[in-house]
């Protein structure tokens, strides 16, 4: 599997868990975990940060389809400094 079908599927997955949220926030679902009901905001707040993490994996898939490569090798230039000297003044007693 290459990173372009990886990033797919999981903004995909992002999507699915974006709109089960809205839907449990919309319709009042009861969320049970291990005898803990979870609050109904926080499925608001899920809703939210997962709908975001959905847009940037497609956001990224699409930037890397736009590209031809992955990543550049670019060469590495030092840079030229300059030293200073440093003056010892000599003092007589």
């Amino acid at each position: 599997m290459n990173s372009q079908k990886y990033i797919e599927i999981s903004g995909l997955v992002f999507i699915v868990v974006a709109i089960l949220h809205l839907v449990r926030a919309s319709a009042g679902w009861l969320l049970v975990i291990n005898g803990y009901t979870v609050p109904i905001y926080v499925s608001w707040i899920v809703v939210v940060l997962i709908g975001y993490m959905a847009y940037q994996s497609l956001e990224l898939k699409d930037k890397k389809s736009s590209s031809t490569s992955s990543f550049e090798i670019k060469p590495v230039t030092k840079k030229k400094t300059t030293r200073r000297k440093t003056v010892r003044k000599i003092v007589k007693k």
